[in-house]
């Protein structure tokens, strides 16, 4: 994964309480419910005092805008211990917009602006920064629990079993996020599209992307999300394609595919597209999970 500093955003803590990237777990319950789990070690040798733990949510993709969710309460851990905090949350209200081939991508953006405009509290992210959004609930937002960020996907008619989004933790003032897409459905045979952003609307920046995990083998591609029905007609490989491990100049927040072509006989597979943003030196991780048995139409497929 050009070889820069890079500070990531894996790791949350405070003196005592430490939550990693992998210890945010997500999954839905039923169909309009998200049950988020999120484990809390105690790096000390003394019990922790019961900390307060805000929760954030965006749409699935890197380096773009946050918005409050909920806070919740770490109780008192002892010594090397851990435990689990575990909280339910409601989708949010989006409008189909679609069939995935057909709605371009700039209906798709002012889509997902929207909803970060509806009445549920938002938080303001810093402008090129995945890292730093602001830690701190307004009065407003103190003891509600918001909606999280519409799922892109779900609005283009493509939805898997479980939300697909990111997901902020913040642990005193510092905060750790995981943004994923999981048993989402894949196509053997065919070449597979699944769909994420990049930025936050606000200007120009570059990234730098690499991919890896068991699915690197399956061909994977990165191309800009144009005209889909002009992609699908061209070559993937020379259409729009984002070249890995150099540094890409994007403008405001962009819609990007991962393409992938798993074999017939492939079983569940994983890819991890690193991002990298110049301007902050930090990587932001969008997961993917992939599973030709999983519910749901998946991605969408030629």
């Amino acid at each position: 994964m050009t070889t820069i500093t890079v500070r990531s955003p894996s790791v949350a803590s405070d003196r005592q309480l430490v939550v990693r990237r992998t210890d945010i777990n997500f999954r839905n319950v039923d169909r309009d419910l998200v049950q988020i789990d999120v484990t809390v070690r105690n790096r000390s040798n003394d019990w922790s005092p019961a900390t307060k733990m805000r929760l954030q949510s965006a749409p699935l993709g890197a380096f773009v805008p946050w918005s409050y969710l909920t806070e919740l309460v770490v109780p008192s851990i002892g010594p090397g211990a851990l435990t689990q905090v575990s909280t339910q949350v409601p989708l949010g209200r989006s409008q189909p917009l679609g069939d995935f081939s057909s709605v371009p991508p700039g209906t798709l953006l002012k889509a997902i602006a929207a909803g970060d405009d509806l009445p549920r509290a938002r938080t303001r992210a810093r402008r090129g920064s995945s890292a730093r959004p602001r830690p701190l609930p307004s009065r407003r937002e103190q003891g509600q629990t918001g909606s999280l960020a519409a799922d892109a996907s779900q609005m283009l008619g493509r939805q898997g079993q479980h939300w697909a989004g990111n997901i902020n933790v913040f642990i005193g003032s510092k905060p750790v996020e995981r943004h994923m897409a999981q048993a989402l459905r894949i196509y053997p045979g065919k070449t597979n599209l699944a769909m994420f952003f990049v930025g936050d609307r606000r200007g120009r920046d570059e990234y730098m992307f690499e991919l890896t995990g068991s699915g690197r083998s399956w061909n994977p591609l990165l191309v800009h999300r144009t005209d889909l029905r002009s992609l699908v007609r061209g070559n993937l490989a020379t259409a729009n394609a984002v070249a890995l491990g150099k540094w890409t100049s994007l403008e405001r927040m962009r819609v990007l595919m991962l393409a992938v072509v798993p074999p017939s006989s492939c079983d569940e597979g994983s890819l991890n597209v690193h991002v990298r943003q110049r301007s902050t030196n930090q990587e932001a991780i969008v997961e993917f999970n992939m599973n030709p048995s999983a519910a749901g139409p998946g991605c969408y497929t030629f």
